[in-house]
């Protein structure tokens, strides 16, 4: 089938007049993300806190067992705050310094239960593992020109009461003349399935009910056709 050439190339939806991203946006990417990129994040997260906090130090000085003037003295101590080791090395002993103190340690809670929060969410999220064929065909079934694909489990076990469901979007001009996106559901030969160990092939039969009677691969294209 027709597929949209920017649909293919764009990683997203582009909304106009939407408000820019938040952070709740930034919790849903990371959760979405490869666990590469999210661990990445994480560690990136943590680092610049902690470079952040080691410029404060390194300003604001008090840091008992510090060298004066030690920028990487003021880096380990902001990492053993920020990560509750204190090895008793470095210690503060000015009120500046205890204050720094005070607000990275609870900026380092934050940052634990945000990063316990989407590793805990990433671990839960269930995965189907299903894969579909990378073309959808147009053959004879029976006598009866149908549109074919095929769906296959990835998992060595079954899925019970396996379902689908298959709908056409595609370019259409209405009564009106404007120029819409219209979904159509496709009626499948079979939509349910006891139990889906291996593959399962989806067929839905072209016949004269069906949306795709009269298409050919042009118009296909010229409509932007997606299943």
């Amino acid at each position: 089938m027709a597929t949209s050439q920017n649909s293919q190339e764009d990683s997203g939806i582009d909304v106009v007049n939407t408000p820019p991203d938040s952070l709740t946006d930034l919790y849903h990417r990371m959760l979405r993300a490869p666990w590469t990129a999210t661990v990445l994040g994480i560690a990136a997260m943590i680092l610049i806190i902690n470079l952040v906090f080691a410029v404060a130090y390194y300003y604001v000085g008090g840091i008992g067992g510090a060298r004066h003037g030690s920028f990487s003295d003021a880096f380990f101590f902001s990492v053993q705050t920020v990560a509750t080791i204190g090895y008793g090395a470095f210690y503060p002993v000015s009120l500046g310094a205890h204050l720094l103190v005070t607000v990275e340690s609870i900026v380092g809670i934050l940052v634990a239960a945000i990063s316990t929060g989407i590793v805990f969410a990433k671990v839960s999220i269930p995965t189907a593992r299903i894969a579909f064929s990378r073309k959808a065909v147009i053959a004879r079934l029976d006598g009866v020109p149908s549109l074919i694909f095929r769906v296959g489990n990835l998992r060595r076990n079954y899925v019970v009461d396996a379902q689908m469901r298959l709908t056409m979007t595609r370019l259409e001009m209405t009564k009106e003349g404007r120029s819409i996106y219209r979904m159509l559901d496709l009626p499948l030969l079979r939509e349910r399935s006891p139990s889906l160990g291996r593959t399962w092939s989806i067929v839905h039969q072209i016949t004269e009910q069906s949306p795709l009677r009269s298409a050919t691969t042009e118009s296909l294209v010229e409509s932007e056709t997606e299943l």
